[in-house]
């Protein structure tokens, strides 16, 4: 792969490390009575916690299965972090998907903070997914030996 197509393909990928650490760091406040968050990171991570306390008292049951669905996301898109930095479409696409399902919550929760910093993060990696279909169909095919 050519080292400027490498490096773009890291720059868009990067963005779900980015989405990554900062649900780490959203997280890591939640778990310390923080008072504040960062507006890149996983809303369903913050939203499940809360409607749990809404349900019953936080208890360890509470906090394992959050710290559980924190780190399936930070985990989640840490792969697709991995893949799409290498130029795979499907990471692009599947790692949208789920993030534009998180946008979605952000405007339902009117975060508007967070919907303009979601929705920019998607057009980034929008034109990463982009840049993995065109280069996609120009590779060249394997050559194939001809059996006789």
């Amino acid at each position: 792969m050519e080292p400027q197509l490498e490096q773009a393909f890291k720059n868009s990928g990067s963005w779900f490390f980015w989405i990554a650490g900062c649900t780490l760091v959203n997280v890591a406040m939640t778990l310390t009575n923080g008072n504040f968050g960062l507006a890149l990171g996983v809303s369903l991570v913050d939203v499940f916690p809360a409607l749990l306390k809404a349900f019953s008292a936080p208890n360890e049951v509470f906090l394992i299965s959050s710290l559980c669905l924190a780190a399936f996301f930070i985990g989640l898109f840490g792969l697709f972090g991995k893949f799409a930095s290498e130029g795979k479409s499907w990471a692009f696409i599947a790692g949208m998907l789920v993030f534009g399902v998180d946008t979605a919550i952000c405007g339902l929760l009117q975060d508007w903070m967070g919907l303009g910093v979601h929705l920019f993060a998607l057009y980034s990696l929008f034109i990463g997914l982009k840049l993995a279909l065109s280069t996609g169909k120009r590779q060249p095919e394997p050559a194939t030996i001809p059996v006789e």
